[in-house]
């Protein structure tokens, strides 16, 4: 049988892990995020257009920001269905979106060591699917950079 993603419960039909080729960047640069997509249950649904289901959150030893990611994302960004232990891997790159406090942004506007998540939610009354945590060394361009 497969399930509605609407009635998802965190942890029991989907989640997700991310990783990155990136641990070292400079800031303003773009960063690339691999998602992995695991179903515990089968489940049929319309991931591909993941915004503003999918936040990013950056944590910079001063809490959590969330990072809106922009709604132009035209990519598929999850799958549309899976089988009952099947896992799909999707690639995103976080360039520019926006902070709740700062407005338009990068990702990593600052130099030093942050931390980053995804959660999606497929909708208002879903439960969250929290990514892993990866963790980035940003650094200030210098020179040529």
């Amino acid at each position: 049988m497969l399930m509605p993603l609407a009635l998802l419960m965190a942890g029991s039909v989907l989640s997700m892990r991310i990783d990155s080729p990136q641990q070292n960047v400079l800031v303003g640069e773009p960063v690339r995020i691999s998602v992995v997509w695991k179903a515990h249950q089968a489940l049929r649904a319309n991931l591909t257009y993941a915004c503003p289901e999918l936040v990013a959150s950056v944590g910079s030893g001063k809490g959590w920001r969330q990072f809106q990611l922009p709604c132009w994302l035209d990519e598929a960004v999850a799958p549309d269905s899976l089988r009952s232990g099947e896992e799909r891997r999707t690639e995103i790159v976080l360039i520019r979106g926006k902070y709740a406090d700062d407005g338009d942004s990068v990702v990593f506007p600052a130099a030093g060591e942050h931390r980053l998540r995804l959660t999606y939610r497929a909708s208002a009354t879903a439960a969250p699917v929290e990514s892993n945590v990866l963790s980035f060394n940003v650094a200030s361009p210098e020179g040529e950079d």
